[in-house]
């Protein structure tokens, strides 16, 4: 008998932030992004663009789940929260579906 199957889903943001002047406002932005994408939305988060590109930034988002629905409405929430949060910084999302090899 096989029951769900473990998925794995990874969201990238991509923010544009134009009025960054420093590492400082940049780093805010990402923290205050990455913060609020953990606590809401049961995912993994971390910085994996240039983090020496002052404005522009790139954050993936990863959710690990049974079975494919919940990894979709887990990012996709994480995708909601992103544009609502932050409409004008986040340039680009891109949601794509990990394959995971089954071990016996």
């Amino acid at each position: 008998m096989t029951g769900p199957r473990t998925r794995v889903g990874l969201l990238r943001i991509t923010l544009r932030l134009p009025y960054a002047r420093s590492r400082k406002d940049r780093r805010s932005v990402v923290r205050s992004l990455s913060d609020r994408l953990r606590a809401r939305c049961l995912v993994a988060v971390a910085e994996t663009g240039d983090p020496e590109m002052l404005r522009e930034a790139e954050i993936s988002v990863v959710a690990v789940g049974l079975g494919e629905e919940v990894v979709g409405a887990r990012l996709e929430t994480a995708r909601s929260i992103a544009v609502r949060a932050y409409p004008s910084e986040v340039a680009d999302t891109v949601i794509e579906r990990l394959t995971v090899e089954e071990q016996e």
